[in-house]
């Protein structure tokens, strides 16, 4: 989960990030891109950041190691 951004937290903004992960063949991600928005801009550099230290199931393809894209909705919210 990311860390919320404390600018976001001051002015008590929520929202959300959809981003797209390009995961390699050990599980981790190897890009992400932002897909969409919603709230403080903050939230798309948090959200990047934590993407990077994600781990995904391996991805395979008839029985092989492959890379693949996963889309991940990530929500910030102030009570959680």
């Amino acid at each position: 989960k990311p860390k919320y951004p404390s600018i976001a937290r001051k002015a008590n903004i929520e929202g959300w990030v959809m981003v797209k992960v390009l995961v390699n063949a050990k599980g981790k991600a190897e890009k992400v891109k932002v897909l969409d928005y919603q709230g403080h801009p903050a939230f798309k550099k948090a959200t990047i950041d934590v993407a990077y230290l994600w781990r995904f199931p391996i991805p395979t393809r008839r029985g092989k190691r492959v890379r693949t894209w996963y889309k991940k909705k990530v929500s910030f919210r102030l009570r959680d």
